[in-house]
């Protein structure tokens, strides 16, 4: 149940902890909503002028097979990124450092969500280097379309204003 909501929140976490260079319009703090099997979350990713990147994964709660869940907690971060970026390609090289956790309750039970909860469930940078982005919306809107494995991850962050 949780595993798909991590995967998909990693992988796009993954995908825009990406970079540049001051000027491009990529740069900024982008915020993307994600509901996955049955649980909602955000997903920040903030993009630096200097070709730094991090990101922010935090689960707010939901509802899985009728059974209430509620997450709190500062979020699960992942900063040391370095990110570049083409007219419609991005890329991340770098190895993250992760810290942080949320917290979640399971019908009563209390279940801890952290770095080590999340390994293995993101994209590798490797599988970053074609990944295709579009900007829309007078560039406050980042799209991005990854293909690894066969499968196809799609994303849509909004600019934090």
């Amino acid at each position: 149940m949780r595993s798909s909501f991590f995967k998909a929140a990693f992988t796009a976490a993954s995908l825009f902890a990406l970079g540049g260079c001051a000027g491009n319009p990529l740069v900024g703090t982008w915020v993307a909503t994600q509901n996955s099997g049955g649980l909602n979350g955000t997903i920040t990713l903030t993009l630096s002028g200097d070709g730094s990147a991090s990101s922010v994964v935090q689960i707010t709660g939901g509802e899985v097979m009728g059974t209430q869940i509620t997450c709190t907690g500062a979020g699960v971060m992942n900063a040391g990124y370095r990110w570049t970026s083409t007219a419609t390609t991005i890329a991340v090289t770098g190895t993250p450092m992760c810290s942080g956790s949320v917290t979640c309750m399971v019908a009563g039970m209390s279940t801890e969500i952290n770095c080590a909860a999340m390994m293995g469930m993101g994209m590798s940078n490797n599988q970053l280097e074609n990944a295709m982005y579009t900007l829309s919306n007078n560039n406050n809107t980042l799209s991005i379309s990854s293909t690894s494995g066969g499968m196809t991850s799609m994303f849509s962050f909004t600019r934090r204003m």
